[in-house]
């Protein structure tokens, strides 16, 4: 048991000075991806779902008064989505190994009333959702040709429309991403929370 101890202990020490020595590929040496630089990403990913809620919590889980109309309200429900949602990002890699920043998105929601009955359109409401959030990442694999991570972000949203403003904590958490390329490179990652669901993809540079 005390070898098996020791041999790990062995290894995460060897590994992160051995991975950012040996290239991936040819011509490719890790200088960029295995040292301290500076970078910017930008990003769309697929809206997550918890942004059509906070519209339906606050109006009687989708149904509301919908001008004179109010005697039938509950015959009016409402549909929310949006075009996904766009991130811009900057930080700091540190060591090829961490990497620390700040990211900020922005999504535009609308909620479109029809009636229930006869499906036919009433109106369409429209609202952003502004998120801002630090962020912590670590690379399992870093060099100039590709980077292998996952991260986690805590912070805030704030929603403005609907003639309601709100403001949440959030999270987000990236279970496994990948960087490719020197200092301008592409980026995909896949991962769950509270500004994106399954997929955000984008391009970054390296400073």
């Amino acid at each position: 048991m005390k070898r098996l101890f020791y041999s790990i202990l062995f290894l995460m020490a060897f590994l992160p000075s051995a991975n950012a020595a040996l290239p991936v590929l040819p011509g490719f040496t890790g200088r960029v991806g295995s040292g301290d630089a500076f970078y910017i990403r930008l990003g769309y990913g697929r809206s997550a779902g918890e942004v059509g809620k906070w519209y339906n919590d606050g109006h009687d889980n989708g149904y509301t008064y919908t001008g004179l109309m109010s005697q039938y309200y509950r015959d009016y429900c409402s549909e929310v989505f949006s075009r996904g949602t766009f991130s811009l990002e900057g930080g700091y890699n540190w060591q090829g190994r961490f990497g620390f920043g700040l990211n900020m998105s922005f999504t535009p929601v609308a909620a479109r009333w029809k009636n229930s009955i006869t499906g036919e359109g009433v109106r369409t409401d429209r609202g952003r959702v502004f998120s801002i959030y630090p962020e912590a990442r670590y690379y399992y694999i870093c060099n100039d040709a590709l980077r292998l991570y996952s991260s986690v972000g805590v912070g805030a949203s704030f929603l403005k429309g609907f003639g309601d403003k709100k403001a949440k904590a959030i999270w987000q958490l990236s279970l496994a991403g990948i960087e490719f390329g020197d200092r301008l490179f592409g980026f995909a990652e896949f991962g769950f929370g509270d500004v994106y669901d399954f997929l955000r993809a984008g391009v970054g540079y390296r400073f």
